[in-house]
């Protein structure tokens, strides 16, 4: 019974997929390149909020998931190091006129189980510059780590690290706790 709730969690992951990325990007004016990247095979999800701790309006940005997927768009804008697939990473357009606030929401099916973990984050990024939020999913934990990439005096590039977030919530994280406990359909 086991390998058949495996096979049913594969193909629902498989046909739910990685939705085109659903926020509107800024077109112009004050805006930096962020590619956004998952670590795991479940599917991942980034949210984003109106304001600090998850309050306000809350928008779907993009699905991913490191692995292939019947639905899977590409996302890319040309941000240097990319080393993903396709479905894990998707790059994006952000308005740098005010900080952004996201959660990302992973899971991973761990034997017959499906784990899920959820981190919130804060981060102001400058105009024109180019980043990478990354997703990191592990059996106890899980994090976002957040980097500039930018070049280096030998014509390359590399990935300066800025911040980390975890999931250890506190009691200014309740609205976080609360979006991440909101039942929600795939």
């Amino acid at each position: 019974m086991g390998g058949m709730k495996s096979f049913i969690l594969i193909l629902c992951l498989l046909i739910a997929g990685c939705a085109p990325v659903s926020v509107v990007e800024p077109t112009g004016g004050n805006r930096a390149r962020v590619r956004f990247v998952t670590n795991t095979e479940g599917i991942t999800v980034l949210r984003a909020y109106e304001g600090e701790n998850c309050s306000g309006e809350e928008q779907e940005w993009v699905r991913m998931r490191n692995g292939y997927l019947l639905t899977g768009s590409e996302k890319r804008l040309g941000i240097p190091l990319w080393s993903y697939n396709v479905n894990a990473a998707k790059e994006l357009y952000v308005n740098t006129d005010k900080a952004m606030h996201g959660m990302f929401f992973g899971s991973e099916s761990v034997g017959n189980y499906v784990v899920s973990c959820a981190v919130p984050f804060t981060f102001s990024f400058l105009p024109d510059h180019d980043y990478e939020v990354s997703y990191k999913f592990f059996i106890s934990t899980c994090l976002v780590e957040v980097s500039e990439i930018e070049g280096n005096s030998q014509g390359g590039f590399r990935a300066r690290q800025l911040s980390v977030f975890d999931n250890k919530l506190d009691e200014r994280d309740a609205s976080c706790k609360k979006h991440f406990r909101q039942g929600r359909r795939s």
